[in-house]
């Protein structure tokens, strides 16, 4: 069986609910990639700044046109893994909120490091690296939410 063709709306849903995790993870790794390259020397910035095209590149090139492919193969109402009742569903959405908190503590830490790193980046870095880590929580509490297989109906 294809990768694109999954079987009924709840496969579909699980497969969009996994590719966003990776595509998350990916374009937290580019965004990292982003900072490494303002807070390093030419020759390994270029090389960085190379990597992050490529990467930024693949997200449009793959996971995109994956991503509506398995979307639209049902027909009618669109697929959204952010509403079913799924349990890939249930992670997905326990994640987002993982990411925020994640988020949250970051840019709390940030503000208590002011002098150290506040002044010593520009907006631009900073919002890369708010980025990189916001969507590093989401990917990371994704995959651990995921593979969480005694939440079930035991634990009721």
């Amino acid at each position: 069986m294809s990768f694109f063709s999954p079987r009924n709306r709840a496969e579909a849903s699980d497969r969009l609910a996994g590719m966003t995790g990776y595509a998350a993870a990916f374009a937290a790794l580019i965004y990292a990639l982003n900072v490494g390259q303002a807070l390093t020397v030419p020759p390994v910035s270029t090389y960085l700044d190379d990597a992050g095209l490529i990467g930024g590149l693949l997200i449009v090139i793959v996971f995109l046109p994956s991503f509506f492919i398995i979307k639209r193969r049902f027909g009618g109402p669109a697929v959204n893994p952010w509403k079913s009742d799924g349990f890939m569903s249930a992670a997905l959405q326990r994640a987002g909120l993982t990411a925020f908190a994640g988020t949250f503590l970051s840019l709390i830490l940030l503000t208590l490091l002011d002098r150290l790193i506040l002044e010593r980046v520009s907006a631009a870095v900073l919002l890369d690296l708010i980025l990189a880590i916001s969507l590093a929580c989401f990917a990371m509490s994704f995959f651990l939410f995921s593979r969480d297989e005694g939440e079930g109906e035991d634990s009721v």
